[in-house]
């Protein structure tokens, strides 16, 4: 979570799926604070996190329309994967969503 001045600029978390695989979720910064580079330090953040936890695959799932996010997560080294892909189950709300898939 990153906070500013006692309020929540931004959030990112993720749920462990077992056997070395994590789920990102909840990742949102506010619009103003997107420039400031706030997003890439909540997401080093969790991903430092992750690594030094063992995990070796990080999943998510994002809509379809959400290209800001898409381009974020590819400069981030995420790969697109189909759900013919998904390396665990994983039931994910939005048929709609795009989902990626990083090997750490």
């Amino acid at each position: 979570m990153a906070i500013e001045n006692d309020e929540v600029i931004g959030t990112l978390a993720f749920m462990n799926y077992g056997y070395g695989n994590a789920v990102m979720k909840k990742f949102f910064v506010q619009a103003e604070w997107r420039k400031k580079k706030i997003g890439y330090a909540l997401y080093e953040t969790v991903l430092g996190c992750l690594k030094e936890n063992g995990y070796q695959r990080v999943l998510l799932d994002t809509p379809s329309v959400a290209t800001d996010s898409h381009r974020f997560y590819e400069k981030a080294g995420f790969n697109r994967i189909t759900k013919e892909q998904l390396p665990f189950h994983y039931e994910y709300p939005d048929r709609n969503s795009f989902l990626y898939l990083l090997n750490l």
